[in-house]
């Protein structure tokens, strides 16, 4: 599953058309995205901050001049060492891991010049975490209210190839969920096409 939503996932963003309607930040332009996840999850019953890593695949389309929608699906790469805190209060080491995230974002760039753009975005997204043991698996999922921030830097020699099109390498900081006693924090990594 994650070999095939990867392979998805890259070929999208080799072989969408980079013809460019406008500016990268204008409207009727858009975007396809992969973004490298470093999480750090924390949840009543899971002892501990875990720290699993994820890919999420980013696709936006911008509706009005620098304010886009914006929808994003990620799984997890690794997982990490946690430990679930049992009603008997015993504690039974296992591994975390992030089966998947997806949600829907609106989000608000600021144009840096040539250079890049900031931007901020709100949304909703659902997550599923899986905790394992030797002997048992147990999954929770859970949506609520996502913020996040961050920043991209456009690539000039991607930009003189793509005549009309923008590459651009960006940082994240997102926080897909804060609800009570569940967050899932993530600082992001990646690359992205603006056609």
């Amino acid at each position: 599953m994650k070999k095939q939503s990867l392979s998805i996932c890259l070929f999208i963003m080799l072989f969408v058309p980079a013809a460019a309607l406008s500016g990268p930040l204008d409207r009727g332009s858009g975007y396809v995205g992969l973004q490298y996840g470093y999480l750090s999850h924390d949840q009543d019953r899971i002892s501990g901050d875990s720290n699993p890593t994820a890919l999420v695949a980013k696709f936006g389309y911008f509706v009005f001049n620098q304010i886009a929608i914006e929808a994003r699906y990620g799984f997890g790469l690794s997982d990490d060492s946690a430990r679930r805190l049992e009603s008997d209060g015993d504690v039974t080491p296992g591994d975390l891991e992030l089966d998947y995230l997806y949600g829907a974002y609106l989000a608000g760039y600021l144009p840096l010049g040539e250079i890049g753009s900031a931007y901020g975005l709100f949304g909703v997204s659902n997550v599923k975490t899986s905790f394992s043991d030797n002997l048992l698996s147990s999954s929770d999922s859970d949506s609520g209210f996502s913020f996040g921030f961050g920043a991209n830097l456009y690539i000039p020699y991607f930009k003189n190839i793509h005549e009309d099109g923008h590459w651009s390498i960006g940082i994240e900081y997102m926080r897909y969920l804060s609800e009570s006693g569940y967050k899932l924090t993530s600082y992001g990594l990646g690359v992205a096409v603006h056609f």
